[in-house]
């Protein structure tokens, strides 16, 4: 069987009978679609809430793709409905996956030798269009794999959590016909989101909103819903005990080198009252090194990865970050005043441009700078509260719940307009994507 081509429609759970949509039916149409409905026994029939399945489109590059993702996942099964996430790349070119990867975990490294290729290619194609010869080119290595796993999941949307470029069209151009809902995980955008023919957007903020509208797309395919988190930023976030007074802690794992990130530490340990949590992620060679450097000083604590970050951010006076969009989304969740050391050219430059633009962030660009603020913002509590204030008027609580339930009410709409031209033309036929 071809991707995309079904030879018997869809079965629905009975879940409650709903309503049938009558919207541009003629009067006869809509009286006949009418008439089946009030016939059909409660509880039965095609007319009921459908068990949707999301397939959940993402990337390794960075964790804050898989993380939006898996917090999607956890929503829709929540919620009753199956979700499945897929790693295109990984599954269709799993050595040329690698190796971008590798060139990614390096790119910060480079940029520091004064060879940003990441930032030169993020620039060099921003504003290029969705339908660009580049982009469809990008798309085409995983078209056929993910029109595979199309066939073998039955999704009843596609989810895109990572720019792909444009795949929407290579998936159509196999027969595959569903909706696509595009999830944008930074607070800036490159048009490698813009999938022609996406049925829908959701965004960090308003003004992405306008931003999308400047680039074409209408707002009434746009919903400012927030970047989702998981489920423990969300609860961090509630009241709760205030943050001690002099805890800093540090995301050093993804960019800050070993010297760097002692040089920093040294400087802070000159304050007396002041501690520091250091997470190193998945960073061995630099947990290792910190943790051998920093031993027996009890105002200095070194974590690898952890799963209670949530609680390490709650506590904190304020927080040392690399600007990825997810990671700015949790902070902006619990409140912590944000300061951003020497960004990446690309997303991360203007990601950290735009929140501190609004208050809510503070970039700085030497070791010596970022050491003074961080003494400035724990000595002035003003300046602090100041940012909490304006991190408060960019948190989107429950934006995972707003975009599922968004997405179901998209599916069933159309399901419901789908069911009331089927009973009003007599019965379903079969459907073939495929012409």
């Amino acid at each position: 069987m071809q991707p995309g081509k079904f030879t018997k429609p869809y079965s629905y759970p009975t879940r409650g009978a709903s309503k049938i949509s009558v919207e541009g039916l003629s009067a006869r149409q809509a009286a006949q679609a009418t008439r089946t409905q009030a016939q059909r026994p409660e509880g039965r029939g095609i007319a009921m809430r459908r068990r949707h399945k999301f397939l959940l489109l993402t990337a390794g590059f960075g964790d804050g793709h898989i993380k939006v993702a898996q917090a999607l996942q956890q929503t829709i099964e929540r919620q009753g409905d199956q979700a499945v996430v897929v790693d295109p790349y990984r599954e269709s070119l799993p050595v040329w996956n690698e190796l971008c990867r590798l060139l990614y975990r390096k790119s910060a490294a480079m940029a520091e030798i004064g060879f940003d290729y990441y930032g030169w290619s993020y620039y060099l194609t921003r504003d290029l269009s969705s339908d660009s010869p580049l982009f469809k080119w990008i798309g085409a290595f995983s078209v056929k794999t993910l029109a595979t796993i199309v066939e073998r999941e039955q999704p009843t949307a596609i989810v895109h959590t990572f720019p792909f470029g444009n795949l929407i069209d290579g998936l159509r151009e196999r027969g595959v016909r569903l909706p696509h809902f595009t999830v944008i995980t930074d607070y800036t955008l490159h048009n490698r989101w813009l999938h022609a023919g996406a049925d829908h957007y959701y965004v960090a903020s308003a003004d992405l909103q306008h931003k999308l509208a400047e680039r074409g797309v209408p707002l009434g395919r746009t919903t400012a819903s927030g970047i989702p988190v998981r489920p423990q930023f969300e609860r961090a976030a509630q009241p709760a005990a205030a943050p001690a007074a002099g805890s800093v802690l540090i995301m050093a794992g993804s960019y800050m080198t070993i010297a760097r990130t002692v040089k920093l530490v040294s400087h802070l340990l000159r304050h007396p009252g002041l501690t520091v949590n250091l997470v190193c992620g998945r960073n061995e060679t630099l947990l290792q090194a910190l943790a051998g450097r920093f031993f027996g000083i009890p105002e200095v604590t070194v974590y690898g990865y952890v799963d209670h970050l949530e609680q390490l951010m709650s506590r904190a006076a304020c927080l040392v970050t690399k600007a990825g969009g997810v990671t700015l989304s949790e902070a902006m969740q619990i409140q912590v005043p944000v300061l951003i050391f020497n960004p990446l050219a690309g997303q991360e430059k203007e990601n950290a441009a735009y929140l501190a633009d609004k208050g809510a962030a503070l970039v700085l660009h030497t070791v010596k700078q970022l050491a003074g603020q961080i003494r400035d913002l724990l000595l002035a509590p003003g300046l602090a509260e100041r940012m909490r204030r304006q991190a408060g008027l960019l948190r989107k609580p429950q934006a995972a719940e707003t975009i599922v339930a968004h997405m179901r009410s998209q599916l069933e709409g159309s399901q419901q307009e789908q069911t009331a031209a089927v009973l009003a033309t007599g019965g379903w036929r079969y459907h073939e994507s495929v012409r």
